[in-house]
């Protein structure tokens, strides 16, 4: 997938996430060349694996199989394998309509899914 495309389809997910009224931290704004300017501050974000992620499962098309997160809280890989820390994360998954996520598990944390989209759901058009 083209960068162009990650950039359009983070834009669409912010807006969408701000239609919600959901406040996300800063770091789900930065930029790559934000990300590239930091130093030990940002040392805790990046271990964690925070902040955006586009993926397709290796399925190659990514409108019918994919998956746009944001992960907000992660376990540190060393507590998870000794359950020590933060055991879970905490993540903002954008699903488009029609789009499928596989199913998949951890062994060594746990995710709930907590829709707080309201009555109904709501959907993100992929450009």
């Amino acid at each position: 997938m083209k960068r162009s495309k990650i950039n359009a389809l983070l834009e669409d997910a912010l807006e969408f996430v701000a239609s919600l009224k959901v406040a996300l931290p800063p770091f789900a704004h930065w930029t790559p060349e934000q990300w590239r300017t930091l130093g030990p501050e940002a040392l805790e974000i990046a271990e964690r694996g925070l902040g955006w992620d586009v993926t397709d499962f290796g399925s190659s098309c990514f409108e019918k199989v994919g998956l746009l997160l944001l992960t907000l809280r992660n376990g540190h890989p060393k507590a998870l394998l000794t359950q020590q820390g933060k055991v879970y994360a905490e993540k903002i998954l954008v699903v488009a309509e029609g789009q499928v996520t596989p199913t998949h598990f951890h062994f060594h944390k746990t995710e709930d899914i907590i829709h707080r989209g309201g009555g109904g759901v709501l959907a993100l058009e992929l450009h």
